[in-house]
């Protein structure tokens, strides 16, 4: 019975000791993801970074200057020609990002942010006109 009791011992002993490692070392993985120094490998290169940055600017160039306009495919029409001013240079800037894996992710994100923006033109647009035309009615 006491050779049964060592056993039983040694064997829950060793079960605890793999579990505390094992969490141990969760822990530790946790820990420096949260507070290593991980975060430069995240950061893009500088000239995907500033290609990136250019092309988001001209979005919010053409959704500033479709803003005042009535019309939806007008406002549309004015957000693309204001956009397309500085995305000429789309082509260069998805070549220098498509050599890193966060490039092409930035890349997708920032045709998402188009599409968004260009969407958000059209509704401002339509939403615009009707309350547009009742002040006018009473300006008028």
């Amino acid at each position: 019975m006491a050779a049964d009791k060592r056993i039983t011992r040694a064997v829950y002993g060793a079960f605890v000791l793999l579990t505390a490692v094992f969490v141990g070392l969760l822990i530790s993985e946790v820990a420096s993801q949260v507070f290593g120094d991980a975060v430069s490998s995240r950061v893009l290169p500088q000239p995907c970074k500033d290609g990136i940055a250019s092309l988001a600017g001209g979005v919010e160039s053409g959704i500033r200057a479709s803003g005042d306009v009535a019309d939806p495919d007008a406002a549309v029409a004015k957000y693309r020609s204001t956009r397309d001013e500085t995305w000429k240079d789309k082509a260069q800037v998805e070549a220098t990002c498509a050599s890193d894996p966060r490039g092409v992710d930035a890349m997708a994100a920032l045709v998402r942010f188009d599409r968004a923006a260009e969407g958000i033109t059209r509704r401002t647009g339509s939403e615009l006109r009707a309350v547009r035309r009742e002040v006018d009615s009473f300006i008028r």
